[in-house]
């Protein structure tokens, strides 16, 4: 069935998108994908609006909202009901994007703070401490830009340039379709083909848009998208994509997550998983609690982040086992840890290098009720391992060397300016939703500054969020005490070389320590020197006859 009338046309100013973002007018609707642009994106578009480009049409499907709790990327507002309301059916990242990086109160900190730098006039995002920019929403408020320029004459010179740069931001429109219709059926078909003709939906986003709920009744309701700014937004955990999401979902309710997902919450179905009485909303507020429990555990055993994680359907097991024991035992949780390490070091050769078979394998030994068994047969699934990893050859986006990350990370490492340790909100605050550590893991030795053999060593890799520039130089002139080299793996000898400009000889040694540190961390994690015992509660001992032993007697096959 077709629209009962076309769509209109009409354009929206910037102010006005965002003033109606404000009031609650702007809704997004639960079928939706969640948000997909990290800072890259989000600083070309905005680019591209200083530069007049145009950055595509709108669909908006204008109709009675209810009174909810509005989330629009970092943006949440209590909204009263509404007679007349457009939910985003297309350009939900555009807006999001421009609604938070021009708004005053949440454009300014976070992963969409923005910021134009004066000489350039490139859009980049929001560096701390950075200077010769103006912040976005600055830029963007004309009361603001006025103040602005009235306390920074030393950019006098470029002010004819910063005006022209406000006044495009200010006046810049989008072009947009707005329909009018009662039929949410239609408005998901429309959403699909659009979706689908470009570059095809995602099995999460297909699993999102078949189980919505109808639109007044899912403002409350989760979903995968909900879910993925939980994680990102409240556990400051990173970006978890949404088809790893729809994996845990899968997973905790049945081992086998490439099952046909348009039949998961039939009567049939449910009789097959291990929660047949739950529909819909509890399955997604079971992922969700699943799901928090696991990256408790994460990062209690050494993964602050999800950048961090050597493999992704790691977290998926995890999340599974957290599903189906929601308060495991002391023994348990040690042996749990064992094995994450383990198999993240044997990686997914453990089913054929087949990361989905090993997600059946692992997800397949965890048995409702049978705590004990399950840790068992997942340690029994992993051999013990003697991990030689290549320290000379670090790469963010390999899964050895977001191993050797956590044994760093595991130094606490220190910031360069400040003698405090780096916290995990610090690392999340830099990483934001990149999908690699590499933000945080800085080169400390310019790469044409020494030789081929120590280019890619983890031995020129300092984890830090300082707003440092030269690390060499900072090394060299700050007097830095002896916990912050110890928590950068730095020796006396090694800042010595470094400060005679003796650059490789400063990362052969500090390879060298750090390889020692990654043995002891990965030892620790794996429990490589103790035996897998079970716990001594679980071991049964015959009853002995005390009336056949007489005193003095001992029996050397009881004691």
């Amino acid at each position: 069935m077709g629209l009962a009338a076309e769509p209109t046309a009409r354009t929206f100013g910037l102010e006005e998108l965002l003033r109606l973002v404000m009031e609650g007018k702007i809704r997004i609707p639960h079928f939706q994908r969640g948000i997909r642009w990290g800072p890259k994106e989000a600083a070309e578009l905005l680019d591209s609006v200083l530069r007049g480009f145009p950055i595509g049409s709108l669909l908006l499907w204008k109709r009675k909202a209810p009174a909810e709790t509005v989330h629009i990327g970092d943006i949440v507002i209590s909204v009263p009901q509404q007679q007349e309301a457009y939910y985003v059916v297309d350009g939900q990242q555009r807006i999001t994007t421009l609604a938070n990086s021009l708004s005053k109160e949440y454009g300014k900190a976070g992963r969409f703070a923005m910021e134009l730098d004066i000489k350039t006039l490139q859009v980049r995002p929001r560096r701390p401490g950075s200077s010769a920019t103006i912040e976005l929403p600055t830029l963007f408020h004309l009361r603001d830009f006025l103040s602005w320029n009235q306390a920074n004459p030393q950019w006098a010179e470029q002010i004819e340039n910063l005006n022209d740069a406000a006044s495009r931001l200010r006046e810049f429109h989008i072009p947009a379709y707005v329909v009018e219709s009662d039929d949410e059926s239609t408005l998901k078909e429309i959403f699909d083909r659009m979706n689908s003709a470009g570059k095809r939906l995602s099995r999460a986003e297909v699993f999102s848009a078949l189980f919505a709920p109808p639109e007044p009744q899912s403002a409350a309701g989760a979903s995968i998208g909900k879910i993925q700014e939980h994680v990102l937004g409240e556990l400051r955990w990173g970006l978890v994509d949404d088809d790893t999401l729809l994996r845990v979902m899968l997973a905790r309710r049945a081992p086998d997550v490439t099952r046909e997902i348009r039949l998961e919450f039939s009567e049939a179905r449910k009789q097959d998983t291990d929660f047949p009485s739950e529909d819909r909303d509890e399955a997604y507020a079971g992922a969700e609690l699943a799901l928090n429990s696991a990256i408790s555990f994460l990062i209690e055993i050494g993964v602050p982040h999800f950048s961090l994680l050597p493999y992704r359907y790691l977290l998926i097991v995890l999340a599974r086992f957290f599903a189906l024991f929601r308060q495991p035992s002391t023994y348990s949780l040690e042996m749990l840890c064992r094995w994450f390490w383990r198999a993240a070091i044997v990686g997914p050769n453990v089913s054929k290098a087949s990361t989905t078979g090993a997600v059946r394998r692992y997800a397949s030994a965890i048995v409702r009720g049978d705590e004990e068994g399950s840790i068992r047969r997942l340690i029994d699934s992993v051999d013990k391992v003697d991990w030689h990893p290549q320290v000379k050859n670090f790469r963010a986006n390999q899964a050895e060397s977001r191993i050797m990350l956590c044994a760093l990370w595991d130094m606490r490492p220190r910031n360069l300016l400040t003698p405090e340790p780096i916290s995990r909100e610090e690392l999340s605050d830099v990483i934001e939703q990149g999908s690699t550590a590499s933000s945080v893991c800085l080169e400390a030795v310019r790469r044409t500054n020494i030789s081929v053999d120590f280019r890619n060593s983890i031995g020129n890799r300092l984890v830090l969020t300082d707003p440092t520039d030269d690390i060499v130089a900072t090394l060299s002139t700050t007097v830095l005490d002896k916990a912050t080299l110890d928590s950068h793996a730095i020796s006396e000898t090694a800042l010595e070389a470094l400060r005679s400009d003796d650059f490789n000889e400063f990362v052969r040694q500090r390879t060298a320590t750090i390889s020692k540190v990654i043995a002891t961390f990965v030892t620790r994690q794996t429990g490589t020197r103790f035996e897998d015992t079970p716990p001594l509660a679980t071991l049964i001992f015959d009853d002995v006859d005390e009336e056949t032993i007489a005193p003095g007697d001992y029996r050397d096959d009881i004691f």
